[in-house]
């Protein structure tokens, strides 16, 4: 039944290649989920707060990690923004959203993108890829093997792959409760570049799904000494979070919590 959804999936995209402009930029897509979500971020339904901030971090020159691209949304509506003077590392593991990510950045002539095909983890090391059968943008990383359908990929540590020096001004970072590992393979990074503005998300039901307890994720960012500033998308403002609020939340139990880290303050969003 998976592969069949999964079929079905793509085949509508074949019967409807075509792309959706978001921000000025062409973003192709490569199945039916894709497609909903690129219209929904076009018309600011789907993260339209969230990206008005993203968008409002920006400036020319600087260097963005994207996280987990997918087909490159975030990627190539900042890519105008940073422009020539700066750089885009853009992340992803799977080999159909990587396909679609390289298309995006091809066909919009952008050379301030370099896309990868690994995924970001804590260690250099071969995982697992569980792919969901209608939402391309909700596959999970696993660290060992199950009877679920899966690939083999690759995971890189951003402290080894990084050159030691790399200034990273702005990171957007989404790939279903691996941040945990993500941000562990990150620690020098983090440490070098002190005013970073991060990205980010806290979902428990993915870090349960890879045997993490989400107060482990919960301390492992309050050691990087981060403010949490919550993104309200309700009321279109931003919250500062201690991190005692956070953990044991039954409202962050039931739905995710997209929020911005920074060791500065954010007045200029506000």
């Amino acid at each position: 039944m998976k592969n069949i959804l999964q079929s079905i999936n793509k085949f509508f995209a074949v019967l409807f290649p075509f792309y959706v402009i978001i921000r000025g930029v062409k973003v192709y897509y490569n199945s039916m989920d894709r497609m909903v979500a690129a219209y929904l971020w076009k018309f600011g339904w789907l993260e339209g707060y969230e990206m008005s901030l993203f968008y409002s971090c920006l400036k020319p020159g600087q260097i963005m990690l994207d996280i987990g691209a997918n087909m490159g949304v975030y990627s190539l509506t900042a890519s105008n923004i940073i422009g020539d003077a700066g750089k885009i590392i853009a992340f992803e593991p799977d080999d159909d959203n990587f396909k679609v990510l390289k298309k995006n950045i091809l066909k919009n002539e952008f050379k301030n993108i370099d896309p990868v095909p690994y995924a970001v983890s804590d260690k250099e090391e071969t995982i697992f890829f569980e792919t969901h059968s209608l939402n391309s943008g909700n596959h999970q990383i696993r660290k060992e093997k199950t009877e679920h359908g899966q690939t083999s990929i690759q995971a890189i540590c951003l402290d080894n792959f990084l050159p030691e020096n790399q200034k990273v001004d702005i990171i957007k970072i989404d790939i279903q409760g691996a941040e945990f590992y993500a941000f562990s393979g990150m620690k020098k990074l983090l440490s070098n570049n002190p005013n970073v503005i991060i990205f980010s998300e806290y979902w428990t039901t993915g870090l349960r799904n890879l045997g993490i307890e989400p107060s482990l994720y919960i301390d492992l960012l309050k050691s990087f000494d981060f403010y949490i500033y919550k993104i309200d998308t309700k009321n279109r403002k931003l919250i500062k979070l201690s991190y005692e609020e956070i953990n044991n939340n039954p409202e962050y139990e039931r739905n995710y919590l997209n929020f911005i880290l920074t060791k500065g303050d954010l007045n200029f969003l506000k």
